[in-house]
């Protein structure tokens, strides 16, 4: 873990733990070393930042190219320092394609947000199959995550009315599977909402 991460990490997770009333569940799910794709639904701008906190390791993010022009300058450089890599929304961007393979072979962990976009009412939404086919060529184990109550008032959550929990489920490895982008894409999905009601499918 390079010190620009590690040392924000742990100032910082007694604060978040407490202020956000943080909890998490299953984090022994998630390999101490070695590439590996953490799939989340994803609900709140807090998402990004929860999950390293939640996870431990150095993160990798796959953010939409808008974001890093669209803010501001601080924004900018926030999410650049912090491992988010732009993605282009039309057509295949190889560029992005190439910085994702290469986290994973130099073993880090790289988040996916299945969805492709925030979802404000909470539901789960269709998987897009990019996931399928990063999880597939990248061969290596996906960790679906829950994120509940990131999209809760900030207000209600400082004041503990409502508490955000973060659980991390079994590894899923694709390659075990039939080479189908769309199919696996939803087996992950399914191991997402599978933990919405307290389970995780094996």
């Amino acid at each position: 873990m390079k010190l620009r991460w590690s040392i924000p990490y742990h100032m910082l997770k007694p604060l978040v733990l407490v202020l956000f009333h943080l909890r998490i569940r299953g984090v022994e799910n998630l390999p101490k070393k070695g590439g590996c794709i953490i799939a989340s639904n994803h609900i709140s701008y807090l998402d990004p930042p929860l999950l390293g906190f939640a996870s431990g390791r150095e993160l990798y993010y796959l953010a939409k190219e808008g974001l890093f022009i669209e803010v501001n300058k601080f924004f900018t450089w926030l999410i650049i320092t912090y491992n988010a890599i732009p993605l282009r929304r039309d057509g295949v961007d190889l560029g992005a394609m190439k910085q994702v393979f290469g986290v994973l072979r130099r073993g880090e962990v790289l988040v996916l947000f299945p969805e492709g976009t925030r979802s404000k009412s909470g539901t789960l939404l269709p998987p897009k199959p990019g996931l399928g086919f990063i999880a597939w060529h990248a061969g290596v184990p996906v960790i679906p995550a829950y994120i509940r109550g990131a999209n809760a008032h900030i207000g209600d959550i400082l004041k503990g009315k409502e508490k955000i929990t973060i659980t991390f489920g079994e590894p899923y490895y694709p390659r075990e599977s039939k080479k189908d982008y769309e199919a696996l894409s939803m087996a992950i999905m399914e191991r997402i909402e599978a933990l919405s009601h307290g389970d995780s499918p094996r």
